[in-house]
């Protein structure tokens, strides 16, 4: 697998956590599927997501981190998904398939009490998919260094969405 070609940090994604990487990430997945496909790479670090933008997914997309707990995706505290596909709710809509992630925590940012949902991997009109060895929860994981009793009651976000909208 041809990974640093598709590294996202090649692209400007931000492994310290301080800057958004929805973005960089979003163009290493269109150039990649443009090219013909390819694993998006995402190393080890903390990489800041929008929620309301969101990751999105296209047919193919393989997604692969450096362990659960390594690669850690930490969503800003806003309401949406980290992963999901582009739906247009006006018009009928394409199923997406064949995505593959692997190898990566999700964080949510969701306070107890919050007016907001965010969903860690959206697969709603998503088909013939896998999500392998992926952490979605509130708390920290390994690199992100957030505990249970630092994140003040910590409601429970929605880890995986199947079906449709």
């Amino acid at each position: 697998m041809d990974f640093d070609r598709w590294n996202v940090t090649r692209f400007g994604a931000d492994p310290s956590g301080k800057q958004d990487s929805t973005e960089r990430i979003n163009q290493a997945i269109a150039q990649s599927a443009e090219m013909g496909g390819g694993t998006i790479y995402i190393p080890a670090g903390v990489y800041l997501i929008d929620p309301d933008r969101s990751i999105i997914l296209m047919n193919g997309t393989r997604i692969m981190g450096d362990g659960d707990g390594a690669t850690v995706l930490h969503a800003l505290p806003r309401a949406g998904s980290v992963f999901r596909r582009s739906y247009d709710r006006t018009k009928k809509n394409e199923y997406v398939s064949d995505i593959h992630l692997s190898h990566l925590s999700v964080v949510m940012e969701h306070p107890e009490g919050c007016s907001y949902e965010q969903i860690a991997f959206d697969f709603r009109h998503i088909t013939r998919s896998t999500i392998e060895e992926c952490y979605a929860g509130n708390y920290g994981r390994g690199r992100l260094k957030k505990h249970p009793e630092d994140m003040g009651g910590m409601a429970r976000g929605y880890g995986v969405a199947f079906g449709n909208t």
